[in-house]
């Protein structure tokens, strides 16, 4: 029996993290969510480039579509809030007010992107500790245009 216990010691001191601070992953999911979503006011919306984002960003490179969200970060995580103190856990959302939202698509040629702006309401995957941990759907309210 202490033989088992005794290899299984490193493996355990490895996934102790995992039950111990199970926020802490769900905190990296949040930061990964806004890192790849999450536009800042301080930017022009009407100025933004769909190629120009897709390309800086190493992780968008090739991808088919995007979406961005342009808000500040705090209007977007308030959508995981159900009554502005609990927080929704493990449910998908939808937002109560439209956002302005960047969709850049693929052109056909494979050589750019197109960019699609609108007022969209966007549904959040709410992790288990209640912060947005995907983007799910959107829905169009109005485009706006170029």
């Amino acid at each position: 029996m202490a033989s088992v216990l005794k290899g299984t010691g490193p493996v355990l001191l490895i996934l102790l993290p995992l039950w111990v601070f199970p926020g802490s992953s769900e905190d990296l999911a949040w930061q990964e969510f806004m890192k790849q979503h999450h536009l800042s006011l301080g930017l022009d919306f009407s100025q933004l480039s769909c190629d120009g984002l897709m390309g800086t960003m190493e992780f968008l490179k090739g991808k088919a579509s995007h979406i961005f969200i342009y808000a500040i970060w705090s209007q977007i995580e308030d959508i995981c809030y159900r009554d502005g103190l609990d927080r929704y856990e493990n449910v998908r959302v939808w937002s109560k007010k439209p956002f302005k939202i960047l969709t850049c698509e693929l052109l056909k040629s494979g050589q750019g992107y197109r960019d699609i702006r609108s007022y969209s309401y966007i549904e959040l995957h709410c992790g288990l500790n209640g912060f947005p941990v995907s983007l799910e759907d959107t829905k169009v309210k109005k485009k706006i245009s170029n």
